[in-house]
């Protein structure tokens, strides 16, 4: 009786070894993809009546074009930085394509049981002459947006070598590709 407890305690102890041992190698996989590239990434944003209430003395933004890439260091810090496209409605009801504004980003990540928790420490507008078409407070409006977009947990899930796919609590999901 005693060596068939030895034995199944034996197998029990060994199975959850294998076990644990597996999703560290792959947590620590999916951490080794993320460092190991530069992330690239195309979205589209479609701004609800609601996001521009606050807009009476400047334009309506109608969608916003974001491109980024982002960089994850092994030492848990992020860099990012964005171009960020707006189409806005002029007097005539007409959608105008303006200049690109650009933001920078820093933070911190953790990967914790396949979710991306970042949380950013520094978001700047880089200062360009093509972005000087937006007011200061249309800028302002833009940089709260991506930050509730950037600080969003996302599950990540690796779907080639070259792709993650991010999908946040609320289902959006984003895709990231390297080159």
């Amino acid at each position: 009786m005693k060596i068939k407890l030895t034995i199944a305690l034996l197998l029990l102890s060994i199975t959850c070894s294998a076990l644990l041992s597996a999703y560290w190698f792959f947590s620590q996989e999916l951490s080794r993809t993320l460092t190991s590239r530069e992330w690239m990434q195309n979205m589209v944003l479609i701004l609800p009546k609601e996001f521009n209430q606050a807009a009476s003395e400047y334009r309506l933004m109608e969608r916003v074009n974001v491109s980024s890439t982002t960089k994850f260091l092994q030492d848990g810090v992020f860099i990012k930085s964005l171009s960020v496209q707006v189409y806005q409605l002029n007097q005539q009801g007409e959608v105008d394509l303006m200049p690109p504004v650009e933001f920078s980003i820093d933070g911190v990540w953790e990967l914790v049981d396949n979710y991306l928790v970042t949380k950013n420490t520094s978001i700047n507008n880089l200062p360009t002459a093509r972005g000087m078409a937006l007011s200061s407070e249309e800028v302002e409006v833009l940089r709260k947006r991506i930050i509730i977009l950037e600080e969003e947990t996302k599950r990540v899930d690796k779907l080639a070598k070259d792709k993650l796919l991010f999908t946040s609590l609320n289902q959006d999901s984003q895709l990231l590709y390297a080159e």
